[in-house]
């Protein structure tokens, strides 16, 4: 591995344990520049290789070849700030834990049992033929939140999240207009080792407001996770994959630098419309596609 001035950036190491090494030769993304290896096509790079990621592009990572040989294409210029990513660890939607039912009830208003906070379903990849659950939260108009716990060693760590968000099938031009027009709310994703693993489960905390114009001393990240890492956006108006990316490092400091620790993930939304208080289909539903 050449050393980080070599490379022009931070290599963050993220530590191999046997869980992770069964998905070394597995791709992870495909290299940025085409034609890289072979005309016409994108090189893939595996979860074990090393990868560069641009902190300004959205979504643009490089073979360590291509960014050694200084190319570039779309958007990305060669003096843009990058970081190192030695290896790469994907979390499937089947590896977030959601907390209790205390915190995340599954039905949001008892007087309307049809109305559904969240829901499992299972989806297939049309291209490979696999298939995970996922968790569909359905995202109505209160100000509110969902928490997940995954396990990750100690570490310091580049994140990315994948939020594929849907709306209605049946909402209709019209009320896409009035979305497009006036927005679909906001949406904070916060990401931290968990303060406490029961408090995290199970405790009961005020929601705070998310829109970036307004501040809190004390926020709901806050009193969840150490050291949080959040991102605050509008909610894409329309059925995307939206990639939340945290350029500074997430720290995962712990005394054994063996054992797995209880991160803690924390999705927010408000001013979210709807179409009325008891229509039990939500306009906007989204679920975490992966994390890594």
């Amino acid at each position: 591995m050449p050393p980080s001035s070599v490379l022009g950036g931070r290599i963050v190491e993220i530590d191999s344990d046997d869980e992770d090494e069964k998905d070394e030769g597995q791709p992870g993304v495909l290299c940025d520049i085409i034609g890289c290896t072979t005309p016409g096509t994108q090189k893939p790079i595996k979860l074990s290789d090393v990868r560069v990621k641009c902190n300004v592009c959205s979504d643009y990572d490089l073979c360590l070849s291509c960014y050694q040989s200084g190319k570039s294409n779309k958007e990305h210029k060669v003096d843009h700030k990058v970081c190192i990513i030695k290896r790469t660890r994907v979390i499937s939607p089947e590896d977030l834990n959601q907390a209790s039912e205390e915190v995340n009830p599954q039905i949001s208003n008892q007087a309307n049992p049809a109305r559904r906070a969240w829901d499992s379903s299972e989806i297939r990849d049309p291209n490979t033929e696999a298939s995970k659950t996922v968790k569909y939260l359905r995202l109505f108009a209160n100000n509110s939140h969902a928490r997940f716990l995954l396990d990750l060693k100690p570490g310091h760590y580049i994140a990315e999240i994948k939020l594929k968000f849907e709306y209605y099938p049946q909402c209709g031009k019209q009320a896409l207009d009035v979305i497009r027009d006036r927005g679909a709310g906001f949406m904070r994703v916060s990401l931290g080792a968990a303060a406490n693993q029961r408090d995290f489960r199970r405790g009961q905390y005020a929601e705070d407001t998310i829109h970036p114009s307004l501040t809190q001393a004390v926020t709901l990240p806050d009193r969840l996770i150490r050291g949080a890492v959040s991102k605050t956006f509008p909610i894409p108006k329309g059925d995307m994959i939206y990639r939340v990316t945290f350029n500074s490092l997430v720290h995962m400091v712990a005394d054994d630098v063996n054992s797995y620790m209880d991160v803690g993930l924390v999705l927010q939304w408000s001013a979210v419309p709807e179409f009325s208080a008891t229509d039990p289909d939500a306009v906007v539903q989204v679920y975490v596609d992966e994390v890594r």
